[in-house]
């Protein structure tokens, strides 16, 4: 007769003889799950003189069932006690390769995205990295305007450049002070500072003037404003 193991299925064909008159208590060799197995025919108590607390481990069915049990132990035994499969079916596995595919895609797309660089050279990446800031201010009649700034990178150097012009709006010609750029945190507090480049010392009335300013390496995560000014030892 045929006999089908309740946890994994497994198939074994057993003669009458070796269940006994009545019965008895059998061990599948693939998950090692115990079952009373009764024969198909049952005989008198009389006729009955096995043990039915024996256990008989059960040779596979055929050599089919018998390859089947070596793969699925070489293989970690893909179906638990049971019978119940863990595995996720084809679809759900492929549908989350796509989706790590496009996570991928979008974190790439993101880091090469060039959103903020105009005017930048090729192979340079301009990034605008502050809240807010503070520009701008007047001294006898001289002030700050058009007050710029930028990111570049070129290989593992960043370069934080403010460039802005510089205007006479008196009636007489004056000598520039320093131009500074002082860098600020969330607080205020300063985190640096660098005089500008401008390559004339004086202004006539009306006349403007180019100025720049430049940061290696700047600390970019702790900078939250910045401030062009005019300085002088008196302040």
């Amino acid at each position: 007769m045929i006999v089908t193991c309740p946890a994994c299925d497994t198939r074994y064909n057993l003669a009458d003889s070796q269940l006994g008159a009545t019965g008895r208590t059998i061990q599948c060799m693939k998950c090692q799950y115990s079952w009373f197995q009764t024969p198909a025919t049952l005989p008198s108590k009389k006729e009955s003189g096995e043990d039915l607390a024996e256990k008989v481990p059960l040779a596979p069915e055929n050599n089919e069932s018998a390859s089947a049990t070596a793969e699925a132990s070489a293989s970690g035994s893909d179906k638990p006690k049971g019978g119940i499969s863990m595995a996720l079916p084809q679809p759900v596995l492929i549908g989350l390769a796509v989706l790590i595919l496009a996570l991928i895609a979008l974190v790439v797309t993101l880091l090469v995205a060039n959103p903020f660089a105009p005017n930048v050279p090729a192979g340079y990446r301009a990034i605008d990295v502050f809240e807010g800031e503070r520009v701008g201010e007047t001294l006898n009649g001289i002030v700050l305007t058009q007050v710029e700034r930028k990111i570049i990178k070129d290989g593992d150097i960043s370069v934080l450049i403010f460039t802005g012009k510089v205007t006479n709006t008196g009636t007489l010609a004056i000598d520039l002070p320093e131009i500074r750029v002082q860098l600020l945190d969330r607080k205020g507090v300063e985190l640096d500072f660098w005089p500008a480049q401008v390559p004339v010392a004086s202004l006539e009335a009306g006349a403007s003037a180019d100025w720049s300013a430049r940061f290696l390496e700047p600390d970019l995560e702790r900078i939250s404003e910045y401030r062009a000014f005019f300085h002088s030892d008196n302040n």
